[in-house]
């Protein structure tokens, strides 16, 4: 476990919690990102195998892109993760 520091508060990096359930196609799960609990969904495309790669990926982005947002000022957005396999679309929020 990663903390740093942010605005004199801790944060913790890399504690993530997810969970995936192919029969609905659904990757979600928790973060923490700038002393705030969020949470992330994914849809995922039909017939997406996912691997611990695939998964650890998609945790990374909704991570980085919610840091990124709510430094901006952002409560929730849009999340976005393409590579040469799956265009996978979801939703971040914080959840505190």
């Amino acid at each position: 476990m990663t903390t740093t520091m942010f605005h004199n508060r801790p944060t913790h990096v890399g504690m993530t919690q997810s969970y995936t359930c192919p029969k609905q196609r659904v990757h979600e799960g928790i973060c923490y990102v700038c002393a705030h609990r969020v949470s992330f969904f994914y849809r995922l495309p039909k017939n997406t195998r996912t691997s611990v790669t695939l998964i650890a990926r998609l945790n990374e982005e909704a991570e980085e892109r919610a840091k990124t947002c709510i430094i901006e000022g952002y409560i929730q957005g849009e999340l976005n993760y393409e590579d040469d396999r799956i265009n996978a679309r979801g939703w971040w929020k914080i959840d505190n």
